[in-house]
């Protein structure tokens, strides 16, 4: 049963995550301001949370402040490239880019974990990898490439790999509330400086307000404190398979909200990610 929650709360958190594409270009900022604010709204929300329920939790956990500040690190430059990539190129690009951290964090675990890649998780990486170039290729036109915006893609997939692996290192003996509430402490002193002056200066329309409020507190503090749960009792490289519901997501979403009708190799890709995802669940 708690293999299955564990499951399901990683699942959720990629679907969760799967509308930040959409939420981005709704919103005229810069992709590192959105990444200071969606930082910024979640410390608001969990402060109180953590210092009426688990601050001794959170005291202890500072016993490993250099990972956790390493990790601080990686997921502000991802959040400010991926923001910024979606900025540049097509959403499909991004969030293909951005999926490139799953995989290496699956090839790191073996070197720095000492996780030994299973047969079947090998055939459910790469059936989620086929997926999402499925569903994403009519999107990758040549004539759409910006260089800038790959650069920022790629950085966020390394970025995204690396703080896979080393949240899997904290989480080992720290709650997924503390471990998140960390992280964002640490994301905002490397993100919030580079924002600084955008924040003090802009004025949020209620609507703009409103998205990235969700942003912070849905997309953020429940999205990840249910990855770190489940990244607490499952291997690394079966994460890796079950974030690729992320642009499965990205996708069901865009055809809801955007009325963006998927094509035939759309769908084609998201049964590979669910065929991926049931055989991780299933060994």
């Amino acid at each position: 049963m708690n293999k299955i929650l564990c499951i399901l709360s990683i699942i959720l958190a990629a679907v969760m995550w799967g509308s930040n594409g959409v939420f981005v270009n709704m919103v005229p900022l810069e992709g590192h301001v959105i990444a200071a604010y969606r930082t910024l709204f979640a410390i608001v929300s969990m402060s109180p949370i953590i210092f009426l329920t688990s601050m001794k939790s959170f005291l202890k956990a500072l016993n490993k402040w250099k990972i956790i500040l390493m990790n601080g690190l990686v997921n502000a430059l991802g959040w400010a490239s991926l923001f910024t990539s979606m900025k540049l190129v097509p959403i499909a690009y991004s969030v293909f880019l951005n999926n490139l951290g799953p995989v290496i964090s699956t090839v790191l675990t073996p070197f720095i974990l000492k996780e030994k890649i299973k047969k079947h998780t090998s055939l459910s990486l790469s059936l989620a990898i086929l997926g999402v170039f499925l569903i994403l290729y009519r999107e990758l036109k040549p004539e759409s490439l910006n260089f800038l915006g790959i650069l920022f893609g790629i950085c966020s997939g390394v970025c995204y790999g690396l703080f896979i692996i080393f949240s899997k290192i904290v989480r080992e003996d720290t709650p997924s509330l503390i471990l998140a509430y960390g992280t964002y402490l640490t994301t905002s002193i490397f993100i919030l400086p580079l924002a600084l002056t955008e924040i003090t200066n802009i004025n949020l329309e209620a609507y703009t307000f409103l998205i990235l409020l969700y942003m912070g507190v849905v997309n953020t503090t429940i999205a990840v404190t249910l990855y770190f749960y489940g990244l607490g009792f499952i291997e690394v490289q079966k994460v890796a398979v079950l974030t690729y519901f992320e642009p499965l997501s990205a996708t069901i979403l865009g055809t809801i909200f955007l009325s963006q009708t998927p094509s035939i190799e759309a769908l084609i890709g998201g049964a590979l990610i669910l065929t991926a995802g049931y055989i991780t669940s299933r060994y």
